[in-house]
């Protein structure tokens, strides 16, 4: 399997946790559309309001702060590709990312 992960994060449409729990569920429902269609996409979302949340599901605020400064609630989404199966990206996940203001912050393995 030959996997490329993009990172996303937001602080947009999340004033506080419920706004944020919302959107996650929104962008989760696209996804899993998307998914449908789409072989070799896996993906995540997670609404994170405070630092235990944080802790809770090990988001790496290394990354996501390049987004959202470290301003909370905010919203953390991982895209993964698997290469073999079909190329990243994709129209209807770059028109998700736009609507929702999910900022690219990281693609692993290094993008560099």
């Amino acid at each position: 399997m030959n996997l490329q992960t993009r990172v996303y994060a937001t602080t947009a449409g999340c004033p506080d946790r419920a706004a944020a729990v919302a959107l996650m569920r929104a962008i989760g429902q696209r996804l899993r559309e998307i998914a449908a269609r789409r072989p070799g996409l896996g993906w995540q979302a997670i609404a994170f309001a405070d630092a235990q949340d944080i802790e809770d599901f090990d988001v790496d605020t290394e990354l996501t702060n390049r987004a959202t400064s470290g301003r909370l609630p905010a919203l953390n989404v991982n895209l993964s590709f698997d290469l073999d199966l079909a190329p990243a990206g994709d129209p209807e996940i770059e028109a998700l990312l736009e609507e929702f203001q999910l900022l690219h912050v990281a693609t692993l393995p290094d993008d560099d």
